[in-house]
């Protein structure tokens, strides 16, 4: 991996090789491909040193297309370029490149350079949140190899998976409550151009920021839905929870009440003013407990619905942390360190 390109242009790029013939990958300086800002070619060509396995695989990008995957196909003879994209940016392009190593001398005129800003590999990707609409509309949110937060997504059961990067960070949780409103919580590492929050995207239309901000695991049902906001850890004092009946335009605080010793970890919105939300404990030796309660007038009243010290209630084995509840009483759990568990009765058991 390419830690880092030349400082002024924050050039941190992933190289992958399927072929085994490179040994070595740097990223270009910028006096090697200076001269390949007049013609913005993609392409290989000889590196600099006259060294004839070392080749220069270029492109030509806009500002915002400065991150990505150069992967060496297995044939050792095809160079895909993967670029991420960032919101706001402009169309001013510049130079890329990296030196590839190969192990024996290799003529830069046989490699075939192809640039992809709009595609992403599903092995460039570590998933951190799923969301299933059904009828083949699918979405994935994680971090890519390249340190963006990334959404991917397909429609229809397309088979062309499709991308929008946030920015150096992670994407913590999706909602599809339908097929038209798409809601994502992002949590930027301090990049200038990604900003943490809650956004959403409606029929295919751009990404809006509806509310920045450190916020974590959200559940929607239709407009209405909830959000957890705060450093979500394990001092309750530093979690609150947010509702909203406008698909996120604007928000109110909602009462919480995690059991003793517990705290909030996710919630969802059941149905209009109706909430449920998951309370757990610190996890020790593979087990944690947990409570599972609910609000039928957004959070004035609360009502344990089950908790790991009831019987048939939650299970105490294992760490969780997500859950959903629908309407109709069916619902799933699930975590790092435990199975599926589903319900059929609202969580009761």
């Amino acid at each position: 991996m390419l830690t880092g390109g030349p400082p002024a242009w924050d050039l941190p790029v992933t190289v992958r090789d399927d072929s085994g013939r490179v040994t070595d990958a740097r990223a270009a300086t910028p006096r090697e491909i200076a001269h390949l800002a007049a013609n913005g070619t993609t392409g290989a060509d000889e590196a600099s040193g006259g060294n004839p396995r070392s080749i220069l695989v270029h492109w030509f990008a806009g500002v915002c297309g400065l991150r990505g995957v150069v992967r060496v196909a297995a044939d050792g003879w095809h160079v895909g370029i993967n670029l991420t994209s960032e919101p706001a940016c402009g169309d001013v392009g510049m130079p890329r490149g990296v030196v590839l190593t190969f192990a024996d001398a290799t003529d830069p005129g046989a490699l075939t350079v192809d640039l992809d800003e709009m595609r992403i590999s599903e092995n460039d990707l570590q998933p951190g949140a799923l969301a299933f609409l059904g009828g083949g509309n699918e979405w994935v949110g994680g971090t890519a190899t390249s340190g963006d937060a990334v959404v991917v997504w397909r429609l229809d059961d397309e088979a062309t998976w499709w991308f929008h990067s946030f920015g150096i960070g992670s994407v913590i949780d999706v909602a599809v409550p339908d097929r038209d409103h798409v809601y994502v919580t992002v949590t930027c590492e301090g990049h200038d151009a990604c900003r943490s929050g809650l956004y959403r995207v409606d029929a295919n239309g751009p990404f809006e920021l509806l509310r920045p901000g450190r916020l974590f695991n959200i559940g929607f049902r239709g407009l209405d839905g909830v959000a957890i906001v705060g450093s979500n850890d394990t001092n309750p004092a530093q979690t609150a929870l947010i509702m909203t009946t406008d698909g996120g335009t604007t928000w109110e605080p909602v009462p919480t009440q995690c059991p003793s010793r517990l705290f909030l970890v996710d919630a969802v919105s059941v149905g209009a003013k109706a909430i449920a939300e998951l309370c757990v404990g610190g996890a020790g030796g593979g087990s944690q407990t947990k409570a599972l309660l609910i609000s039928d007038d957004a959070g004035r009243h609360w009502t344990v619905r089950s908790t790991t010290e009831r019987e048939g209630g939650l299970p105490f084995t294992g760490t969780v942390s997500g859950f959903d509840l629908r309407p109709d009483g069916t619902g799933w759990l699930w975590g790092p360190r435990a199975p599926l568990y589903e319900t059929e009765d609202g969580g009761q058991t």
